[in-house]
Protein backbone atom coordinates (compact mmCIF):
# COMPACT_ATOMS: atom_id res chain seq x y z
CA UNK A 1 0.00 0.00 0.00
CA UNK A 2 1.25 3.46 -0.75
CA UNK A 3 1.65 6.12 1.87
CA UNK A 4 2.42 9.92 1.33
CA UNK A 5 4.27 10.55 4.64
CA UNK A 6 5.87 7.64 7.07
CA UNK A 7 5.61 8.78 10.27
CA UNK A 8 8.31 6.39 11.34
CA UNK A 9 10.86 7.66 9.38
CA UNK A 10 13.62 10.38 11.22
CA UNK A 11 12.75 13.98 11.54
CA UNK A 12 15.07 15.10 8.61
CA UNK A 13 13.90 12.66 6.15
CA UNK A 14 10.34 12.80 7.41
CA UNK A 15 10.63 17.24 6.05
CA UNK A 16 12.82 16.65 3.07
CA UNK A 17 9.25 14.25 1.83
CA UNK A 18 7.21 17.58 3.15
CA UNK A 19 9.99 19.74 1.19
CA UNK A 20 9.69 17.50 -2.18
CA UNK A 21 5.59 17.68 -1.97
CA UNK A 22 6.03 21.78 -1.71
CA UNK A 23 8.29 22.44 -4.35
CA UNK A 24 6.37 19.76 -7.00
CA UNK A 25 3.09 21.90 -6.14
CA UNK A 26 4.92 25.52 -6.36
CA UNK A 27 6.17 23.96 -9.81
CA UNK A 28 2.41 22.70 -10.63
CA UNK A 29 0.71 26.22 -9.80
CA UNK A 30 3.34 27.69 -11.71
CA UNK A 31 2.49 25.34 -15.20
CA UNK A 32 -1.29 26.67 -14.42
CA UNK A 33 -0.46 30.25 -14.37
CA UNK A 34 -0.82 31.05 -10.49
CA UNK A 35 2.35 30.02 -9.08
CA UNK A 36 4.73 33.02 -7.46
CA UNK A 37 7.99 31.42 -7.54
CA UNK A 38 8.35 28.00 -8.26
CA UNK A 39 10.52 26.23 -10.88
CA UNK A 40 13.62 27.64 -12.48
CA UNK A 41 14.58 26.66 -16.06
CA UNK A 42 15.61 27.30 -18.95
CA UNK A 43 12.50 27.00 -20.69
CA UNK A 44 13.03 23.54 -21.73
CA UNK A 45 9.62 21.68 -20.80
CA UNK A 46 11.48 18.27 -20.24
CA UNK A 47 13.89 20.07 -17.56
CA UNK A 48 10.44 21.13 -16.17
CA UNK A 49 8.22 17.87 -16.19
CA UNK A 50 11.54 16.11 -14.49
CA UNK A 51 12.00 18.78 -11.93
CA UNK A 52 8.36 19.01 -11.28
CA UNK A 53 7.82 15.12 -11.51
CA UNK A 54 10.88 14.50 -9.89
CA UNK A 55 10.34 16.09 -6.75
CA UNK A 56 6.88 14.39 -6.36
CA UNK A 57 7.60 11.30 -7.58
CA UNK A 58 10.60 10.90 -5.05
CA UNK A 59 8.80 11.83 -2.01
CA UNK A 60 6.14 9.45 -2.71
CA UNK A 61 8.88 7.16 -2.60
CA UNK A 62 11.00 8.27 0.13
CA UNK A 63 7.32 7.66 1.95
CA UNK A 64 7.06 4.19 0.59
CA UNK A 65 11.07 3.09 1.67
CA UNK A 66 12.15 3.19 -2.10
CA UNK A 67 15.98 4.07 -2.60
CA UNK A 68 14.62 5.31 -6.48
CA UNK A 69 12.73 7.71 -4.96
CA UNK A 70 15.49 9.03 -2.35
CA UNK A 71 18.00 9.33 -5.96
CA UNK A 72 14.98 10.98 -7.82
CA UNK A 73 14.26 13.43 -5.28
CA UNK A 74 17.75 13.79 -4.85
CA UNK A 75 18.46 14.52 -8.24
CA UNK A 76 15.70 16.19 -9.46
CA UNK A 77 16.84 19.09 -6.11
CA UNK A 78 20.05 18.72 -7.73
CA UNK A 79 19.51 19.68 -11.15
CA UNK A 80 17.10 22.78 -10.04
CA UNK A 81 19.46 24.49 -8.09
CA UNK A 82 22.25 23.82 -11.20
CA UNK A 83 19.29 25.78 -13.01
CA UNK A 84 19.50 28.65 -11.00
CA UNK A 85 22.63 28.98 -11.78
CA UNK A 86 22.44 28.37 -15.44
CA UNK A 87 19.73 30.30 -16.10
CA UNK A 88 19.76 33.29 -13.82
CA UNK A 89 23.73 33.30 -12.95
CA UNK A 90 23.26 34.89 -9.64
CA UNK A 91 20.63 37.37 -10.57
CA UNK A 92 18.37 35.56 -8.56
CA UNK A 93 20.03 36.78 -4.84
CA UNK A 94 17.96 39.90 -5.11
CA UNK A 95 14.52 38.55 -5.64
CA UNK A 96 12.11 36.57 -4.13
CA UNK A 97 13.00 33.56 -5.89
CA UNK A 98 15.63 33.09 -3.35
CA UNK A 99 12.99 31.41 -1.06
CA UNK A 100 12.46 28.77 -3.37
CA UNK A 101 16.19 28.47 -3.84
CA UNK A 102 16.74 28.13 -0.34
CA UNK A 103 14.05 25.37 0.01
CA UNK A 104 15.81 23.77 -2.77
CA UNK A 105 19.03 23.83 -0.93
CA UNK A 106 17.42 22.89 2.41
CA UNK A 107 15.86 19.54 0.41
CA UNK A 108 19.46 18.98 -0.83
CA UNK A 109 20.94 19.23 2.53
CA UNK A 110 18.73 17.27 4.03
CA UNK A 111 18.86 14.13 1.64
CA UNK A 112 22.78 14.43 1.53
CA UNK A 113 22.48 14.29 5.33
CA UNK A 114 24.88 11.45 6.46
CA UNK A 115 21.84 10.73 9.32
CA UNK A 116 19.31 10.22 6.28
CA UNK A 117 21.79 8.89 3.66
CA UNK A 118 22.91 5.64 6.37
CA UNK A 119 18.82 5.14 6.65
CA UNK A 120 17.92 4.93 3.22
CA UNK A 121 21.54 2.91 2.57
CA UNK A 122 19.98 0.61 5.55
CA UNK A 123 15.99 0.44 5.31
CA UNK A 124 14.92 1.38 1.81
CA UNK A 125 14.37 -1.34 -0.98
Amino acid sequence: MNQWINRSHPQMLFIAVFLCYLQAVFGLLQAMGIGIGGIVTNGDPIVFLFIVFGLGLGGLGIANDKKWGYWLAFAAGIVHVAMYFIVLEFAFLGTTLIVSFTFDLALIGLLAHPQNREYQRVWFR
